[in-house]
This record gives C-alpha cells, structure tokens and sequence, in this order.
C-alpha cells in the first residue's frame, strides 16, 4: 500500500523536480524565441541526463555490493 502511494505521489513530483530546469530552459527559448537557447537546451540535456544515469548507475552499483549475498540466495531459491 505504502509502495503504490509512493509510486503515485511521490514520483511524479520527483520526475517533476529533476526534469523542471530543463523545463525552464526550453520555455524561456520559446518565450523570447531565443534559436541558440534551443540549442544550448540541447546540450545541456544531454550532459544533465548523462549525469544522472551515471549517479544512478553508480548507487545501483552500491546498493548491488552491498546485498550481494542475498542477491546470490534469491537467485538459487528461485532455481531450486
């Protein structure tokens, strides 16, 4: 129950947060109809989810060593 208010709520705030710079930069180039903020938004997409897939990469990577013994234990009950 917990799970699903979270993925109903808190989610898409989240998603919201994360992706509201890039918002602003694209509304302000159609705005002012500024062409060369398009393109700097271009750019600064890319970088911004780049660095996001790599930080959530990395803590995916943590969070993985971490359990990793209880990972291995799922896996084989799920085998056998």
């Amino acid at each position: 129950c917990v799970t699903a208010l979270a993925n109903t709520l808190l989610v898409p705030v989240v998603i919201g947060l994360v992706c509201a710079p890039l918002a602003a930069l694209f509304a302000a180039a159609f705005w002012w109809r500024i062409e060369w903020l398009v393109a700097l938004g271009v750019i600064v997409a890319l970088l911004y989810g780049g660095g996001l897939f790599w930080l959530g990469a990395r803590q995916a990577e943590r969070l993985m060593l971490t359990r990793e013994a209880e990972i291995i234990a799922a896996t084989r009950q799920a085998e056998g």
